[in-house]
């Protein structure tokens, strides 16, 4: 078997791409994810900190394997670093086994450590990508679980043929949610704000905003306004902006959108940032999130984060529990530098769906 490994030109090569993630990913056909719009959103230069990595692996001339990685800024202890968040990691469904996925998984990362880039995040949830990653020097460094909050036990019920619980488990949870709004902190000076994002980013208030809750983490995205411009355009996809202020300071933020998840139509917190300091009035924020989801009629409200962020907002008290589903972060340092001592310490970083290309 002859493989060719090339570095391709960014967001210029649609065709094959969506051949070979049809092949890869068929439970996402008839979806805008397979399109070539989504494509050339996805790898296009709008809001990265430089050109997508694409590399391709070729057998006489057809793509058989795909190795993609978005350019994203982070700040680790104090200084920026380029990272790539790797993504579309493929193979052609005939060609598996023949140890593509490692060749192209060792060829990127060194191609993309000579071009400057300090690590590779990455959020695998299937098992079975794991050992190809850990062969070329990937590391698990914690686990990202997902937590809910259940609004409407009905729904969750009748797909899986449960619906007669229904009446039984409903009390309960309107019980669960009562006694979770008792033990929330009881703060109710914060009053929040709908918007679309292009209107709330063009607010002067969001860079104040971003530059005092950049100094509660020691590693975290950065997360411009131009950052968000981009990760919030997505085709086919609609995001809201609900903002929580004290006054007229702007003191939390929660991007959510609707989606469906395993057959649930669900409210998801796409991203969610919290001044320390206005914590104890972020009720307002959760409420504010808690009404959208019944407004729009979804189920459950979910949110991705990192145990230690989850106890620092107090998730449980605000009506949340942790579900079964996680994903997990790989990393993997590429830079010659040391690596910074709180890189594999989850209660350093700030992590959300945001910093990936979910949802």
């Amino acid at each position: 078997m002859s493989i060719e490994q090339k570095r391709l030109v960014p967001a210029s090569s649609a065709s094959e791409y969506q051949h070979l993630f049809k092949d890869c990913f068929p439970e996402t056909a008839g979806t805008s994810i397979e399109t070539a719009e989504h494509y050339l959103w996805k790898y296009g230069a709008l809001g990265k900190a430089a050109p997508a990595f694409e590399f391709g692996a070729y057998e006489r001339a057809r793509l058989v394997g795909y190795y993609g990685a978005l350019p994203f800024t982070y700040h680790v202890s104090g200084s920026p670093h380029m990272a790539g968040m790797v993504c579309d990691v493929m193979t052609d469904s005939h060609m598996r086994g023949k140890g593509i996925f490692t060749m192209q998984g060792r060829y990127a990362t060194e191609k993309m450590a000579k071009e400057g880039v300090s690590f590779v995040t990455g959020y695998p949830i299937r098992p079975s990508v794991l050992p190809g990653h850990i062969k070329v020097g990937w590391k698990v460094a914690f686990d990202l679980p997902v937590y809910f909050k259940l609004l409407d036990p009905a729904t969750l019920l009748a797909p899986r043929g449960l619906r007669a619980l229904a009446p039984v488990v409903r009390p309960l949870c309107a019980a669960y949610q009562t006694v979770a709004r008792g033990l929330a902190p009881r703060d109710d000076s914060g009053v929040c704000r709908q918007f679309a994002p292009d209107e709330f980013f063009a607010l002067p208030e969001y860079q104040a905003f971003q530059k005092a809750w950049s100094s509660q983490y020691q590693i975290y995205l950065v997360r411009t306004a131009d950052f968000f411009r981009w990760r919030l355009s997505a085709p086919a996809t609609s995001y809201r902006i609900l903002a929580q202020y004290h006054g007229r300071e702007l003191t939390g933020i929660a991007v959510v959108r609707n989606s469906i998840i395993d057959n649930l139509d669900v409210t998801a917190v796409v991203d969610l940032m919290i001044l320390s300091e206005h914590a104890s009035a972020a009720g307002a924020l959760h409420r504010e999130v808690e009404r959208f989801a019944r407004e729009s009629r979804t189920a459950v409200v979910v949110i991705m984060t990192t145990r230690p962020d989850a106890a620092r907002w107090r998730l449980y008290r605000y009506g949340f529990l942790r579900s079964p589903v996680k994903f997990k972060l790989i990393l993997k340092w590429l830079s010659e530098a040391p690596v910074p001592a709180p890189f594999w310490q989850a209660e350093a970083w700030h992590l959300s769906w945001a910093d990936t290309d979910n949802l």
